[in-house]
């Protein structure tokens, strides 16, 4: 499936970082914890995104309109029938109050766009690689996992960073 114009494009910059080649085959990677890990202000600072940064979204709350507000989500609802689906799942979940946290982690699950790790943008990350790194096989679990053990955050503009994981080449 070709990439969505426009949605979850948050950081998107360039194909390579650090001076790590571009090799395509995902078989060839690895997710592993960082060498210097970055606290998450740095991780910004060092991967700035195309437009104004996201911000963490861990504890808060939004009504079933405010989730329906965000731009990521409208994008998305307006190039997939699946994404109507999505919300009407989320409803359901979770009611009326929706955890803005896991419901990125949740719609991340349904439509895997990756996560950016240090060095690395998100289109580079695979389902196979967050199942590998947790050794859980349903994708919604791991990164349910991974956002619990702090790996991953999720962010307002509907995307994840990874700021204390990279993907590493291994040859």
């Amino acid at each position: 499936m070709p990439p969505k114009v426009g949605y979850r494009s948050f950081r998107c910059v360039s194909s390579t970082r650090n001076g790590v080649p571009d090799v395509g085959d995902p078989a060839r990677y690895r997710l592993v914890v960082a060498a210097s890990p970055l606290s998450l202000q740095e991780f910004i600072a060092t991967h700035p995104p195309d437009g104004p940064p996201g911000r963490p979204v861990r504890g808060k709350l939004w009504s079933r309109v405010e989730f329906l507000d965000q731009q990521w989500v409208a994008e998305w609802v307006a190039e997939s029938e699946d994404a109507e689906c999505f919300c009407l799942g989320v409803f359901e979940r979770y009611g009326a109050v929706i955890p803005a946290d896991l419901v990125v982690l949740d719609a991340l699950a349904e439509d895997f766009q990756g996560f950016e790790t240090i060095g690395r943008e998100a289109s580079w990350v695979q389902a196979a690689h967050v199942r590998a790194f947790t050794g859980i096989r349903d994708l919604r679990e791991a990164l349910h996992l991974m956002y619990r053990d702090d790996w991953i955050t999720p962010l307002d503009d509907g995307t994840v960073i990874a700021p204390r994981i990279s993907l590493e080449f291994l040859g």
